[in-house]
């Protein structure tokens, strides 16, 4: 298939996803066109959403499916009379203002005979889970998307369907992109494929990521620390790296944060710098910035490598390297 040709090319936003999860999910009507692959899609989809399916012979939708249930939940199922299946439908945002809790509360007051469960449905990246988890809501995010889909996308020639599957699938692979290109020709989805991998190799660290907007022109941002604060004359500060990617290059900053309501002065900078005269942060591998900027955050150092050309698998080790950099460097100031 012509991807560009494909409709989900253009019509990328969360209301066309919508659009389409629920023409695929009427398919689990009783009353449904004759349609056995896309019927067992949907069913396969439910089952996964409500574990207690699993075993049931037969599983339906016992009403249509509803969009923007009471102007906010993106999508409410009612399977087999018994269940109320919020979807919180995401392509490239995130969940906001509790809304996940407020969902699931909402439904469950106004279906108090309904066991509600709560999914969210995701083909983007979002680092920080712990509102949904918090929510009780199941997460299903693209590769288990995906999986679903790959069981029946050859058993049918429905063109919505197949449309679907293969713009996922062309999402996938630029994502997986980042394995194969040198660093200085990622782009976003290459850059946030690259960060979501590291989620393992560096599990013993707090790690997030996303895009931050500036002046400057922005930049995708990734944050690494260690979860421990430092307190110097009374005042709270964090300490962490941060990796910068823009225009192709990639720049790692070891910083401070004011967790107060002081900010990170010229005193404060140069002790975390350089503590009783002598330059830790050099030390371990991160040069001085040629200009100190105070604020609520201050970058520290700059971890110095030659990021031309380089491949993931070369980006993975200066970055592991950078973290034990930084490890070594908080224990000294510690000491």
């Amino acid at each position: 298939m012509n991807l560009n040709n494909n409709i989900f090319h253009f019509a990328t936003g969360e209301l066309s996803q919508d659009a389409f999860l629920c023409w695929l999910f009427s398919f689990a009507l009783k009353d449904a066109d004759d349609e056995p692959v896309l019927k067992s899609c949907a069913v396969d989809f439910i089952r996964q959403f409500v574990p207690e399916l699993k075993n049931e012979s037969e599983v339906w939708l016992s009403e249509e499916p509803t969009r923007q249930y009471n102007k906010s939940v993106d999508i409410l199922l009612t399977v087999n009379d018994k269940y109320k299946i919020i979807i919180e439908d995401k392509t490239y945002t995130n969940e906001h203002d509790n809304q996940l809790e407020r969902y699931y509360h909402m439904v469950k007051a106004d279906f108090e005979n309904y066991e509600i469960k709560g999914i969210y449905f995701k083909i983007g990246f979002q680092s920080d889970m712990s509102a949904v988890d918090r929510a009780g809501y199941k997460y299903f995010g693209l590769e288990t998307i995906l999986s679903v889909l790959e069981k029946y996308a050859f058993k049918t020639t429905n063109d919505i369907f197949m449309s679907y599957y293969f713009y996922l699938k062309q999402w996938h692979r630029d994502i997986n992109q980042y394995k194969y290109l040198p660093v200085c020709e990622w782009g976003g989805a290459q850059i946030n494929g690259f960060y979501h991998s590291l989620k393992q190799e560096f599990h013993g660290m707090k790690l997030n990521y996303g895009y931050v907007a500036n002046q400057s022109g922005g930049f995708y941002g990734m944050w690494l620390s260690n979860g421990t604060y430092r307190i110097y004359q009374g005042a709270k500060y964090e300490l962490y790296l941060q990796c910068e990617f823009a225009n192709g290059e990639m720049k790692i900053c070891y910083k401070a944060s004011s967790q107060s309501d002081s900010k990170v002065n010229q005193e404060e900078r140069e002790y975390f710098i350089w503590k009783k005269q002598v330059n830790v942060a050099e030390k371990h591998g991160f040069e001085k910035p040629s200009r100190l900027r105070g604020g609520k955050t201050a970058t520290l150092g700059v971890y110095n490598f030659g990021s031309n050309r380089i491949s993931y698998i070369e980006m993975e080790k200066i970055l592991s390297d950078a973290v034990s950099s930084f490890k070594q460097l908080v224990k000294e100031l510690d000491e």
